[in-house]
């Protein structure tokens, strides 16, 4: 759980493009189910651990009218090997029942060296483990109904752990090949002849449903915290207008903080970040209204960045301090040139139980980049600038120096006339200098 909980770069990859340059369902009136796919009651599996489909229901049955089959996929460049699993990685379900042999039917189109592998683990009353196997199944290509039967020993046990997954010879440690599959019926536990009591949906006769739901145009981790029947992005009737708002919540999963993160381009699943969508206006503001009620000394966050080949044009970081009532913000974009993509990824924050709510984002100032001001006199020299920089103007002024990812770098108040700052320390590249909140000058550093 821990690799995709924290969040990661962001990679560009093109999906559907926002409609006239406005914030696609930036008032989260429209809300949508998705059906993420069907898994086995009673089972573990890998469809709710990566919220991916490796698990799928088969008519083809050895017994009764359903089987499991298991397939290997590549997901974003990562190998994921399905799998089924009778308890949790630390303890099992309630067995008592003395065996030595497991049989299972199953099919299989195994690639060279790939192999149907099970594990089985006995644990006593307090979860202490007694033992682990893991067993070879099954090899190759069977188009008919094999029975395998595994000898396992005679150990007493309180609790067992019983699975199967595709792995590499010589063991779990090897990851299959790609779309190798394995099709599994009628796990049966004896001892000597006689058949022990059966384990919870034996033969995959019983499938549940999984869904998860995300405002539409926007996505979060709730597609992957269905293996934990939680979601922290969700739909509230506490709207600033209209009918809903989004509600984000920093969330405690195995001991992990885990934030509610709201993105509008699809999740990666080989980073578990977000990806940009295309995008080619050019706003110069951000707007909403917010709630936030943090858990300690807590932020929430908003990023927008916008991107021209890869590279960041352009952005803003808003960020959400405790307000109890809606409050409204409306900030400055800082961008240069034409984007081709763009991303907004809004966090509950880092502490347990901060709690965001978002609603009426939007966007304004469509095809202008930087808003040009001509009453106030300010010169700003040499520019581009190498080691020191003149800032003059004809009144009292302010400034601040925001690099594009909309980030302050430097800052100064209450300066008369001109001053001299030293930009020495700062890396080569476009920044912004930003004069008494209002106007935006761009600054080359060499």
């Amino acid at each position: 759980m821990k690799e995709f909980i924290t969040l990661l770069s962001i990679i560009i990859v093109f999906t559907t493009s926002a409609q006239f340059g406005q914030i696609e369902n930036g008032g989260f009136e429209n809300w949508t189910n998705t059906p993420l796919f069907y898994t086995p009651q009673d089972w573990n599996s890998s469809n709710l651990e990566y919220g991916i489909e490796t698990v799928t229901k088969s008519p083809d049955a050895q017994e009764g009218s359903s089987s499991v089959i298991l397939k290997t996929i590549i997901k974003d460049q990562d190998t994921i090997s399905g799998y089924v699993y009778h308890g949790l990685d630390d303890t099992g379900i309630d067995y008592i029942d003395n065996f030595e042999t497991v049989s299972i039917q199953f099919k299989s189109n195994l690639t060279q060296d790939d192999t149907l592998y099970m594990i089985l683990t006995r644990y006593d009353q307090f979860d202490n483990q007694l033992e682990l196997q893991i067993r070879p199944v099954g090899y190759g290509i069977n188009n008919n109904w094999i029975q395998s039967i595994v000898n396992v020993g005679n150990q007493s046990q309180a609790k067992i752990g019983i699975g199967f997954t595709i792995g590499k010879e010589p063991g779990l440690n090897f990851l299959p090949s790609p779309n190798s599959t394995v099709q599994i019926d009628n796990i049966q536990l004896f001892s000597g002849n006689t058949e022990q009591t059966k384990l919870p949906n034996y033969s995959f006769e019983n499938w549940e449903e999984i869904t998860y739901q995300n405002p539409e145009n926007w996505y979060s981790y709730n597609q992957l915290l269905t293996a934990y029947d939680l979601e922290n992005v969700t739909k509230t009737t506490d709207a600033n207008s209209g009918s809903f708002a989004v509600k984000m919540t920093t969330i405690d999963i195995e001991g992990d903080a885990t934030p509610g993160l709201l993105a509008n381009g699809p999740l990666n699943f080989s980073t578990y970040g977000f990806k940009p969508i295309p995008y080619n206006a050019s706003p110069t503001t951000i707007s909403g209204a917010y709630k936030y009620s943090p858990n300690g000394n807590d932020n929430g966050e908003m990023y927008i960045q916008f991107f021209k080949l890869g590279n960041v044009i352009g952005g803003h970081i808003e960020t959400f301090t405790n307000q109890s009532n809606y409050t409204t913000f409306s900030s400055n974009i800082i961008l240069v040139g034409i984007p081709d993509s763009m991303s907004i990824i809004a966090s509950s924050g880092n502490n347990i139980g901060s709690v965001l709510i978002l609603d009426d984002l939007s966007f304004s100032g469509n095809n202008v980049g930087i808003e040009e001001f001509s009453n106030m006199k300010v010169n700003i020299y040499p520019n581009p600038a190498n080691n020191k920089v003149m800032i003059k103007s004809n009144d009292i002024f302010n400034y601040k120096i925001i690099d594009l990812s909309g980030k302050i770098v430097m800052s100064g108040d209450n300066n008369t006339s001109a001053i001299e700052v030293d930009i020495d320390h700062l890396n080569s590249g476009a920044y912004f200098i930003k004069i008494n909140n209002k106007e935006n000058y761009k600054l080359i550093v060499e």
